[in-house]
C-alpha cells in the first residue's frame, strides 16, 4: 500500500515500509495475518454444481442488460 501511495499520490517514489526490509519480517506478525477465519466468515461454496449459480444473474446488474428478441 505504501508502494502504491509513493507512486500514485506521493510521486516521490520513496515508499517508508515498515518494518524496512523483508528480513525485519516476524513471523508472528505473518501468523497474524494469514490466520483462518472464523466459521461464520469462511466462504460458503455449494457443493452440487447445479445450485452453484441459482439466483447469481437474475440478481446481479446484468440481468437488466438482458437482450430480448
Amino acid at each position: 500500500m505504501k508502494g502504491i501511495r509513493a507512486l500514485t499520490i506521493d510521486k516521490d517514489n520513496a515508499p517508508k515500509w515498515n518494518p524496512p526490509s523483508l528480513d525485519n519480517v516476524v513471523d508472528k506478525k505473518l501468523d497474524l495475518v494469514f490466520q483462518p477465519f472464523e466459521e461464520d466468515l469462511e466462504l460458503q461454496i455449494k457443493e452440487q454444481e447445479e445450485n452453484r449459480w441459482d439466483g447469481k444473474y437474475e440478481n446481479s446488474a446484468y440481468a437488466s442488460l438482458k437482450v430480448t428478441e
